[in-house]
């Protein structure tokens, strides 16, 4: 385990999304039947037939619809998500700077750095964050926990109440949105770990 570049301390916001996905997707036993080496061929023939307009026709003026039936398969899960959205209401030039730091520092760490040894053909990816939760000092498992994951995307908006400023030029209040991913998935035996 690296030693962390920084740590950030910042207030529990007042908007979690936390994201759980799975894949899945769809195919029919006329498609599962047509893709087998050998059979497929004669069954597709058939399939074709029946799936024409002509024959859809003359199945509809009878009553009938072909039946695809249809399955639904599971596919994977995908990498976690989850969205953090903080609101920065600064009344002084060093609480304003602090703002700024912050800002700084979740740029820096979603930033890659680029290898310039290498004539800047590569990059080092960016940080991995380790996110936790604290109640009155204390871990608070209360909210399920975050595994490391990296900040995907990272939006500042510096009036969202619209346009003023401090003495200095500073915004009065700055919002910020944080889209993470997790960097390792989620199955039945990590949930089972969790505390």
């Amino acid at each position: 385990k690296t030693t962390p570049e920084a740590y950030i301390n910042l207030y529990i916001p007042d908007t979690m999304n936390f994201q759980y996905n799975a894949a899945y997707g769809e195919i029919s036993i006329l498609e599962a039947i047509n893709s087998i080496p050998g059979v497929g061929k004669a069954t597709g023939t058939a399939t074709s037939v029946l799936q024409n307009k002509a024959s859809r026709l003359l199945l509809n003026a009878a009553g009938l619809v072909l039946n695809p039936n249809q399955q639904v398969l599971f596919e994977g899960i995908d990498f976690r998500e989850f969205d953090l959205q903080f609101v920065f209401s600064p009344s002084s030039p060093s609480e304003a700077d602090a703002v700024r730091q912050i800002i700084k520092k979740l740029r820096r760490a979603a930033a890659p750095e680029r290898k310039t040894a290498a004539g800047g053909f590569f990059f080092v990816p960016p940080s991995v964050f380790e996110i936790s939760f604290f109640f009155n000092g204390e871990h608070n498992y209360n909210i399920t926990p975050i595994r490391p994951c990296v900040l995907q995307g990272i939006t500042v908006d510096y009036a969202p109440n619209g346009w003023s400023a401090l003495r200095d030029g500073a915004p009065v209040q700055t919002a910020i949105s944080l889209s993470f991913k997790e960097i390792e998935l989620i199955d039945k035996a990590s949930i089972d770990d969790e505390r």
